[in-house]
């Protein structure tokens, strides 16, 4: 239902001859012990938009056909009013503290940067990507986010 839904907002854009469909997934590089579901629901996301990209912007290999493009930004640690109501956002400065690179919390404007320009005409041969800002722990080994000797 939702990748009809999707599929539908999409005609007004494919009649304007561009579009731009944009996600927001969080970061895809928390994969610690206790976070199955919740890696592999944001996981999820992030195959959506690639698909959802592959669909709406054309058939076979003249994908740019319609104009349309489908593009995400998976942020990190980011306090917002979602994480402070849910009660998460105490653990950030933790985490940002013994797992990023970048040693703070980061801000919304942060992630949400790329946004107007990904949103403009100007970006029409990128689609089904995803620009992680994170603050450096999709670089990290597996080792450094679980505290383990095994990679």
């Amino acid at each position: 239902m939702l990748a009809a839904a999707a599929a539908l907002s999409c005609l007004g854009m494919e009649e304007q001859g561009w579009g731009r469909v944009m996600g927001s997934p969080p970061s895809r590089s928390w994969c610690v012990p206790g976070l199955f579901t919740y890696t592999t629901s944001k996981g999820a996301l992030i195959a959506f938009d690639r698909g959802l990209s592959a669909d709406v912007g054309g058939t076979g290999h003249h994908c740019q056909e319609r104009g349309i493009t489908v593009n995400s930004i998976a942020p990190g640690a980011v306090v917002t009013s979602g994480t402070e109501a849910a009660g998460h956002a105490d653990l950030f400065p933790e985490i940002a503290a013994n797992v990023q690179k970048i040693k703070r919390v980061g801000l919304g404007e942060e992630s949400s940067a790329p946004w107007p320009s990904w949103s403009s005409t100007t970006p029409s041969h990128m689609t089904g990507q995803t620009l992680v800002v994170d603050g450096g722990v999709a670089h990290l080994r597996q080792s450094e986010l679980t505290g383990s000797s095994a990679e």
